[in-house]
């Protein structure tokens, strides 16, 4: 019993952290990049000048635990729209609260 109970456990582990993709057109994806490029213009120093124009990707690795872990790829411009360009984000939510701790360009 104890080993079924072990097997169960460690099945749901593995699939906790198998990455689930969400659709880069719904609302929780278009949420989570709007936030992230908020946190990303802020960090530049460019608080306010950037905005969300579209979301590519959307994955997220440990859907349903404590720590989820985000890999967005998105574009954004800027708020004159003289310029826009690919961005790969990468976030923690831990607790309820998203984190932006890196981010490139594609």
């Amino acid at each position: 019993m104890k080993t079924v109970v072990l097997i169960i456990l460690l099945i749901v582990g593995v699939l906790a952290q198998s990455p689930m993709y969400l659709d880069p057109n719904g609302p929780e994806a278009t949420a989570i990049a709007n936030d992230l490029t908020r946190q990303y213009a802020d960090k530049i120093n460019a608080p306010g000048s950037l905005r969300l124009n579209r979301v590519e990707e959307a994955m997220v690795l440990g859907r349903g635990t404590r720590t989820e872990q985000y890999t967005i790829k998105a574009f954004v411009t800027t708020m004159h729209g003289s310029h826009t360009f690919c961005t790969r984000f990468y976030a923690l939510r831990s607790d309820g609260t998203l984190t932006l701790y890196s981010w490139n360009m594609c």
